[in-house]
């Protein structure tokens, strides 16, 4: 298990930008469970949440509002003694509050 959160700052790499952040967590969650079948079966979950400062920094851009993320996997065996099957799942939902600023 991890938690994570973001203190206030300036010019953070958002999305491939500098961004200002006003704050923000995360949590992941995983467990594997020993020889289910053919393998070990392992379960991982995350999420995370940004929220951008209120202010008008954001020249030539829109200002960045939040953004939340979701991922969940599964895998199951082992790929050094053979089949190895895995998915993954993952939500992003990201919203930009104002129109471009000049």
């Amino acid at each position: 298990m991890s938690v994570t959160a973001q203190l206030p700052s300036d010019n953070q790499r958002v999305y491939a930008k500098n961004r200002d952040i006003e704050s923000g967590y995360g949590a992941t969650l995983g467990y594997t469970f020993n020889n289910v079948g053919f393998g070990p079966l392992v379960a991982k979950a995350g999420y995370n949440y940004l929220k951008g400062q209120n202010d008008n920094t954001a020249k030539g851009d829109k200002r960045f509002g939040k953004a939340d993320n979701v991922v969940a996997g599964l895998g199951w065996g082992n790929t050094r003694d053979g089949l190895y099957l895995g998915t993954l799942y993952y939500y992003q939902n990201t919203k930009f509050d104002s129109p471009v600023i000049n």
